[in-house]
């Protein structure tokens, strides 16, 4: 049986603030690699890997991925602008579809939480 899913990465609050500085202008690049077949593992994978440029060249941000309800740092590649984000849950509970992962930056991360409680 297998389990594709489609995920969309949405950058949210933009623009990214790191210390001050603003993400001038940001693209976004982005590969999505999900778990194919659901009889070979327990549980569904969905792995993120996007890049961010910024227009006036800001680089090393902190950045964290929200997917469905759940929230993680996003991982840096060391010496690029290429990040990663993981999230596992039961094959029942992420059926095939279509799925929205949002990034946000320190600031963004802090008020998601605020807003949780």
């Amino acid at each position: 049986m297998s389990s594709p899913v489609l995920l969309a990465i949405c950058v949210a609050l933009l623009p990214l603030l790191s210390a001050g500085d603003s993400c001038l202008s940001p693209s976004v690049k982005q590969k999505v690699y999900t778990t194919t077949d659901s009889t070979a593992s327990i549980e569904s994978v969905v792995l993120a890997e996007f890049s961010i440029t910024c227009k006036n060249g800001l680089k090393d941000l902190s950045l964290y991925a929200e997917f469905e309800g759940k929230t993680a740092p996003a991982s840096r590649i060391p010496g690029t602008n290429t990040y990663q984000a993981s999230f596992s849950q039961d094959h029942k509970s992420l059926p095939s579809g279509t799925y929205t992962m949002r990034i946000f930056d320190e600031e963004g991360y802090s008020a998601l939480r605020k807003s949780e409680k």
